[in-house]
């Protein structure tokens, strides 16, 4: 915990105490060498990152975290080389194949083999866990960008890899390429042929997320549900629910269970502690929206929503003052980006504070 916070507060000289104090105490933990990776990133240098990452893996080679860590840090440097060198005995395993060839493929790509990287993007197509699957999809968009990714996943669909993993992939490409109608087909079929409830969980999630953008809400509404009956505990899908039933659709009353759960597994998450903050005050609980919204803009990265939430349970509260100032402080925080929609929300809610004040004061 204190590695962390000298990480953090990027005080190089205790951190470098305190692990080379940890290594001498524990030499085999790679725990340690992981973070020691996380401080070599913030002071940007990626030879001594790539060595900590590889000493990790070296202490736990049977860990899929540290592997596809040290994977990815190596695609990201551009030593395609060496991905080959290290996912090559990891292809012989049976818990690894599927997602390592597909960083493997990554690499061959940009090695110019194609034709070897396609072979492999195709079998991981056909055996990569769901849990897997946005990892092969960021592997396919690095590797071709995501036109080539969508005209690759076409062309093999059309050649008889007609899998719920190729349909939930193109919907997803579909998605992040604002083709959302293509995207709704896409995830349908992908969930129609899912056996797993993991895939048709995905499915289902993916499908929550584009129908919100295309303000449908209350199919946004059905995914949501379907994927959180699949996956209980998904914290994201929850406040992302959550706030659709306080925000969007004014039922705030279904939304409390949600956001309440969402809270108690992230207690420490901003955007999670605004859902619920916000969906007390709409449910007129002010004095705990107050509570939980003092959480939120506490955290160490704020959102500036949370400054306009809770100024607006101030104003409801009558704190005037208090109002006031969460509504500078918000508006501090996108003032530089004039397109964001909080912008205007919060110039007119310090326009209306002004002119509350002002009749105030002339009473």
């Amino acid at each position: 915990r204190l590695l962390a916070i000298y990480l953090r507060r990027q005080k190089w000289i205790d951190f470098d105490q305190l692990m080379a104090d940890a290594k001498k105490m524990m030499p085999a933990n790679p725990v340690l060498y992981a973070k020691e990776a996380d401080a070599w990133q913030v002071r940007d240098n990626i030879p001594k990152k790539l060595e900590a990452l590889a000493e990790a893996l070296r202490l736990r080679p049977g860990s899929a975290q540290y592997l596809q860590r040290y994977l990815s840090n190596l695609l990201e440097a551009e030593q395609y080389g060496k991905v080959i060198e290290v996912s090559d005995p990891y292809m012989k395993m049976s818990k690894f194949p599927g997602w390592v060839a597909a960083m493997r493929a990554g690499a061959l790509v940009r090695q110019q083999k194609t034709a070897e990287a396609d072979q492999l993007f195709r079998a991981s197509l056909e055996t990569i866990p769901p849990h897997y699957t946005l990892l092969l999809a960021q592997q396919l968009s690095l590797a071709y960008e995501v036109d080539g990714s969508i005209a690759k996943l076409r062309q093999w669909i059309k050649g008889g890899l007609d899998s719920w993993r190729a349909h939930l992939l193109l919907g997803m490409l579909y998605a992040e390429n604002k083709q959302s109608d293509e995207a709704i087909k896409e995830l349908i079929q992908a969930r129609g042929l899912a056996q797993e409830p993991r895939a048709k969980y995905l499915a289902n999630r993916h499908l929550g997320s584009v129908y919100y953008e295309m303000a449908k809400f209350r199919d946004c509404e059905k995914s949501y549900l379907a994927a959180l009956a699949n996956q209980r505990n998904d914290v994201q899908v929850a406040n992302n629910l959550a706030y659709l039933y306080t925000n969007d659709l004014k039922e705030p009353q279904k939304a409390k269970p949600h956001a309440a759960m969402a809270a108690q597994l992230a207690p420490n998450d901003a955007s999670v502690l605004d859902t619920y903050g916000w969906t007390l005050a709409k449910l007129n609980s002010l004095a705990e929206a107050e509570k939980v919204l003092l959480q939120a803009v506490q955290v160490e990265r704020p959102l500036a929503v949370s400054r306009y939430h809770l100024g607006w349970v101030y104003e409801q509260l009558g704190r005037i003052a208090d109002a006031s100032k969460q509504y500078r402080e918000g508006f501090e925080m996108v003032r530089g980006n004039p397109d964001d929609p909080l912008y205007g929300q919060l110039k007119k809610a310090s326009e209306r504070i002004i002119q509350k004040t002002q009749r105030e004061s002339g009473k």
